[in-house]
């Protein structure tokens, strides 16, 4: 087969490393990859350009519209800060407008631009696939409008207007947005959690293309050097990784965990790659003592700080069509797991169950409790280790070779 695999392929987001495995795993099984690269950077678009397996496209206002949309976001209770937005960017407001509506959006939005990219390069190369990946919604909204002949398939890393973040305001206009995607694919992949919800939702034309996946992340034998420079000394390093999204993943409940233990050695190291100024500032006035703020990283620099932890820490989401797919990440290091969850619908629990070095903690149970659950977890299981057998039998389906062979076969 040849396929298209369209996604941002560069992020440190976990997103990107999806794609990137799925397209390793489809080259090995020996189909022809082609990457299309929406680039914001000319460096980095210059680049992909002298690469025969890419097709890059250059938007140049993808960053920077995105930069200006966060501000409005962050500003929009502030009258002053919405002023100094509109005068320093008046060529964007006015655009901004303009894409209000939908036949200038067709000609100017970012899925207009990837609608007119795929069926370009559909034109140059004869697929038989096209595979997008979210996020961001633009690209597989803008594959789902392009007029081309291949099989168009979606594998959908989370849900788009149910994901309890979008506005109320917008939320009717992004749901039609997603059913006209639903409409004109070929084939969505989802996530086990979230499989249910889509085809009870959905018209029997619409459920009959959506089947369940997971995330091909889970490698039993990653071998990474782990980097202890980032701890304390004489610390009990734990570690969480991802991002915090105050509506839905809020982190109160794990800092007042760890200021209950009595050991004050355990110590909690936070890396968090989303927030605004408003949050992070909101995050480091709620750190007890033994809990550090440490910014963000590149993927492989975080990869080598959790293989240096001793334990890792993750969060589940208040709604539970959303996997925390850093779980998957950690299970493949084969180190102690703390898993917090908030729901106890929440997928998290389903999958740490498989996980015989874990301890899985809801946020109804009492404080006092959980901390003296969760110090004796710490001190039994410093140093340990799962075999990576067990994590191959027990994980089977989030291997990446099994995820791809089992994507395909429901295509072919």
């Amino acid at each position: 087969m040849r396929i298209l695999v369209v996604a941002m392929f560069e992020g440190v987001t976990q997103n990107p490393k999806i794609m990137r495995i799925l397209c390793d795993e489809f080259e090995k099984m020996g189909h022809q990859v082609i990457r299309f690269f929406p680039c914001s950077n000319k460096e980095v678009f210059s680049e992909k350009l002298k690469c025969k397996n890419d097709y890059a496209v250059y938007m140049p206002l993808l960053s920077k519209y995105d930069s200006i949309l966060r501000q409005l976001v962050l500003n929009r209770r502030s009258f002053s800060g919405l002023l100094k937005i509109l005068i320093k960017h008046p060529l964007f407001v006015f655009e901004y407008l303009l894409r209000r509506f939908s036949p200038i959006d067709d000609l100017i939005g970012k899925p207009g631009i990837v609608k007119r990219e795929i069926q370009k390069c559909c034109k140059l190369n004869d697929f038989d696939m096209v595979l997008v990946g979210s996020n961001p919604f633009f690209l597989v909204h803008g594959v789902s409008k392009a007029k081309c002949n291949p099989l168009k398939v979606w594998f959908q890393m989370d849900p788009h207007s149910n994901n309890g973040m979008i506005r109320k305001s917008k939320l009717n206009r992004e749901s039609k947005s997603e059913l006209y995607v639903y409409k004109h694919v070929d084939r969505v992949f989802v996530q086990p959690n979230s499989y249910k919800e889509i085809i009870d939702k959905y018209e029997l034309s619409i459920a009959k293309k959506v089947f369940p996946t997971n995330f091909p992340l889970v490698i039993p034998d990653t071998q990474v050097n782990g980097n202890e420079s980032f701890f304390c000394s004489n610390t009990i390093n734990c570690v969480y990784s991802g991002a915090l999204m105050m509506s839905i993943r809020r982190p109160e409940y794990m800092l007042n965990l760890f200021s209950q233990f009595s050991n004050r050695s355990i110590h909690l190291y936070i890396w968090c790659n989303n927030l605004s100024d408003e949050s992070r500032a909101e995050l480091i006035s709620l750190l007890p003592s033994n809990v550090t703020y440490c910014g963000t990283l590149p993927q492989n620099e975080m990869q080598c700080v959790l293989a240096g932890a001793d334990f890792l820490v993750n969060l589940g989401n208040l709604i539970t069509n959303q996997l925390p797919s850093k779980l998957l990440d950690y299970i493949s290091l084969r180190k102690p797991i703390i898993n917090i969850y908030k729901n106890d619908k929440c997928p998290t629990r389903d999958i740490i169950s498989n996980y015989p070095l874990a301890i899985s903690i809801s946020e109804s149970e009492d404080i006092n409790i959980a901390a003296s659950k969760v110090e004796h977890f710490i001190n039994e299981n410093i140093g340990n280790r799962v075999d990576s057998q067990i994590v191959s039998n027990n994980y089977h389906d989030y291997l990446p070779e099994v995820v791809a062979y089992n994507l395909l076969s429901k295509i072919l």
